[in-house]
């Protein structure tokens, strides 16, 4: 039987949501762990901080909204691709949207190394997801940037030219779903990063381009068993225990959804 946490810490969530929101140039850690003596890997440790210079909603339409603010995308082998876009908040609760390393001020690293079919097209797919740089690098943060309810942030997305003219991996469904499992989306990803660099013999023209951008309202401990909480002197890292066996990654991962982007068209240009 899983307690409810509000009952059990009176305000923890509330505490623990004001503590992550504190300053834009303060992020918040946090160490989440099992009481179960018989798991290896019990803690989940994850930042928390704000977007900076989030402003109103400026999108229609219900819940998490991602634009992509082109309707053509103009992209050269041998150059990044640019395309300016939006996520906005229209929802009722805040969101935290996972990112490692590729943020950069506003400017956020886009990787469609997928292939997928979408709106009676093929496109090439990009997500906004768990350790998303792997592709890259060995050494991914896990963080989430807060976009409070009501606003949205504005970002100059970036395609690396790595990933925009390299043959695209076809992708079922399934594996959509279930990469939303960090563990199994970097075991697909290594073998991406780890491969040469070679242009796609059968490049099309062009071909659509949507963005996934993934996120979690980050309350999933409102339905777990949390026996304490343990903030530092500095107030900047929290230390959460939970009453439960499972690993609490799985808690995490459980609580994320996904929002599509509309779907623009990528044209290569010579």
């Amino acid at each position: 039987m899983l307690w409810n946490a509000r009952a059990l810490v009176p305000g923890l969530i509330v505490a623990l949501t004001l503590g992550s929101c504190s300053s834009v140039d303060a992020p918040v850690n946090y160490l989440v762990t099992s009481e179960s003596p018989y798991l290896c890997c019990r803690t989940i440790r994850y930042s928390v901080r704000t977007f900076p210079d989030t402003r109103g909603s400026t999108a229609s339409g219900a819940g998490v909204v991602v634009r992509l603010r082109a309707d053509t995308i103009a992209a050269r082998c041998d150059d990044d691709a640019m395309v300016d876009l939006t996520i906005s908040n229209n929802g009722e609760k805040d969101i935290f949207i996972p990112i490692s390393h590729e943020l950069e001020g506003d400017r956020i690293k886009l990787y469609p190394w997928r292939l997928s079919y979408a709106g009676g097209r093929d496109i090439r797919l990009a997500r906004q997801l768990q350790y998303n740089d792997v592709l890259e690098r060995e050494d991914a943060l896990l963080r989430f940037f807060r976009i409070p309810a009501g606003r949205e942030i504005a970002l100059h997305g970036v395609i690396p030219r790595r990933w925009l003219c390299s043959p695209a991996e076809l992708v079922p469904d399934a594996y959509l779903e279930a990469e939303l499992n960090p563990t199994y989306y970097a075991d697909r990803s290594r073998a991406l990063r780890g491969a040469s660099y070679r242009r796609d013999p059968d490049l099309p023209a062009e071909i659509g381009f949507r963005y996934d951008v993934i996120y979690t309202t980050l309350d999933y401990l409102e339905g777990l068993p949390v026996t304490g909480t343990d903030w530092n002197d500095a107030r900047d890292t929290v230390r959460v225990t939970i009453g439960v066996k499972e690993e609490p990654a799985g808690f995490l991962n459980g609580s994320q959804q996904v929002a599509s982007s509309n779907i623009v068209t990528l044209k290569f240009v010579e």
